[in-house]
């Protein structure tokens, strides 16, 4: 990656970060609701069997109410679990005591309490921006995890989910290494990105 991209999607990445955060809670409440009910609608979280989500960190779009309906639902659902070198990999907590606070202060399943998810037997992947565009193009927090993990899941759909306010006309990126999301949910719009296949 060059220099001049990687502070491009630095900048962008802290302008994203200052919108995210100067919602009020009440708002990051609604507009989370909002998307979680538009994810439960989702045609493809519907015919989902297995779902990798995320556990919200900080200011990010909240989806406990859309966890709680898969789970009612009796679907798989799987949260990641990071380890050195930008890996990840999928676990399904087994209760509600398979639980610890990761070393990035997220909430992680714990493995011996969990069972692994293959990346290849998931059907939807909902992935946490801090910013992106209408291409498709999201930008995280900088350590590639989910760049990495995505391809193995051969079959998912790919969703992002995020607030309205970290919408970007471009975001910064390098098609040949930042993995492109199929669609992006806002609590504003669903939008299926430009030429995505």
């Amino acid at each position: 990656m060059s220099i001049d991209l990687r502070v491009k999607k630095q900048i962008q990445r802290e302008m994203a970060n200052k919108a995210r955060e100067a919602l009020s809670a009440e708002d990051r409440r609604r507009c989370s609701r909002i998307v979680a009910e538009k994810l439960i609608a989702h045609p493809d979280v519907e015919g989902a069997a297995v779902i990798l989500s995320y556990m919200a960190f900080g200011a990010e779009l909240d989806l406990v109410l859309f966890h709680e309906e898969i789970e009612r639902l009796g679907k798989i659902l799987a949260f990641p679990v990071p380890y050195k070198e930008g890996r990840m990999e999928a676990y399904c907590p087994l209760s509600r005591d398979s639980w610890t606070v990761g070393a990035y202060g997220i909430r992680t399943p714990l493995v011996d309490r969990s069972i692994h998810v293959p990346p290849e037997e998931i059907d939807v992947v909902v992935v946490p921006c801090i910013a992106f565009d209408g291409r498709g193009m999201r930008i995280g927090w900088g350590g590639g995890y989910y760049d990495r993990y995505l391809p193995r899941c051969t079959k998912a759909k790919m969703i992002g989910v995020a607030f309205e306010a970290q919408r970007l006309d471009e975001a910064a990126g390098d098609f040949d290494r930042d993995f492109r999301l199929d669609e992006v949910i806002t609590e504003r719009r669903d939008e299926r990105t430009e030429g995505c296949v």
